[in-house]
């Protein structure tokens, strides 16, 4: 098996920053900071026996691409588990990485990820990166925006412990950081409020922007140097 196609590339990279974050996010929450990063890295190691026409396709999927590509989860569960060398915990994340709380997930409708912590973990850094990342079929967007979608989803969806935590430490880290505000502006992220996090205090040049008082911008990128 390997990694084909320009979209190839981009599982790679999204693998490679999925495993990085899994451990980070173990390494804290004091699970087994090794066995995370390699079901990270694995997670999506079934996309690999997906149609190229569909993991290439730049728009929305049909209802018959979606249903083929909601297969790589469990191609990579039995690709892996045919595998001598490879943990039972890591297939089983690969498996239900796209599983949801409340049961809307695939490819079992399994609750709770059946227990299985690195699958929690996973999951949030997997939605996390494929919205601050280009892919395929949307633009990269903040981690600002990440976060906010990341509560949402603590609500029936993900993991609550998990992405909260993985919500609270994403903003802290952001303090100081170069942002873009959709009025065009720029500036310094100065100070993350713990009771509204994706709402920052935005200094630009001698102004003190409060998002959590002006609701009518929102940080869209954090600027790289």
């Amino acid at each position: 098996l390997r990694f084909r196609t320009s979209y190839g590339q981009n599982v790679l990279k999204h693998s490679v920053e999925v495993s990085h974050l899994a451990g980070l996010m173990a390494a804290e929450l004091g699970v087994d900071v090794q066995t995370a990063k390699r079901a990270g890295l694995l997670h999506d190691i079934g996309k690999v026996q997906i149609h190229d026409a569909i993991l290439n396709k730049p728009g929305k999927l049909d209802d018959e691409e979606y249903e083929e590509m909601k297969k790589h989860s469990k191609l990579g569960y039995d690709f892996l588990s045919a595998q001598g060398w490879v943990k039972p915990d890591i297939a089983n994340a690969v498996l239900l990485h796209h599983e949801r709380t409340d049961g809307s997930g695939y490819p079992t409708g399994a609750r709770n990820y059946n227990s299985n912590s690195f699958a929690a973990i996973v999951a949030v850094c997997d939605v996390f990166d494929a919205i601050t990342s280009n892919r395929v079929y949307s633009k990269k967007r903040s981690p600002f925006i990440a976060a906010d979608i990341l509560w949402e989803e603590s609500f029936g969806k993900l993991d609550p412990a998990i992405s909260k935590f993985f919500y609270n430490k994403i903003t802290s880290s952001l303090i100081g950081s170069q942002v873009e505000l959709s009025n065009r502006q720029r500036g310094t992220v100065i100070f993350v409020d713990a009771f509204q996090p994706t709402r920052p205090i935005v200094q630009v040049e001698d102004e003190f922007i409060n998002l959590a008082l002006d609701r009518s911008l929102q940080i869209v990128e954090v600027v790289e140097d």
